[in-house]
């Protein structure tokens, strides 16, 4: 019995290996991956109710736009952090819903960069 387990074992363990390299797991063109600036900075903050000032969970984080945006969503204790966002001015536009939308432009650095945002109830 331990010598058909160990054949088994040694079969499928084959079989993961040539399913790997015939499916396109293997040698994988990664020509198209997105750009990873040269410097980057990161932006994380709190978003709150402006009235309660009780966090906000759910809400979207928008840094730039378009094809090139990055998208971040608050947790449960309303806070949320953005990557390898390209050094310089940035747009952030915040969201959420039965809240009013709130945008600015900041200057990004290569550090850790911090807004904290109190979004106006409907």
């Amino acid at each position: 019995m331990i010598a058909r387990a160990g054949v088994s074992i040694a079969i499928t363990i084959f079989f993961a290996a040539v399913l790997y390299t015939t499916n396109g797991c293997s040698g994988e063109d990664f020509s198209t991956a997105p750009n990873i600036p040269d410097h980057a900075g990161s932006l994380a903050g709190i978003v709150t109710n402006a009235v309660t000032n009780q966090p906000i969970s759910g809400a979207t984080v928008t840094v730039g736009s378009g094809q090139n945006a990055l998208v971040s969503t608050t947790g449960a204790n309303g806070r949320y952090l953005v990557v390898l966002i390209p050094v310089g001015s940035a747009r952030v536009t915040v969201t959420a819903n039965g809240y009013r939308q709130f945008s600015t432009t900041v200057t990004i650095a290569e550090t850790a960069n911090t807004l904290d945002v109190a979004l106006q109830p409907n």
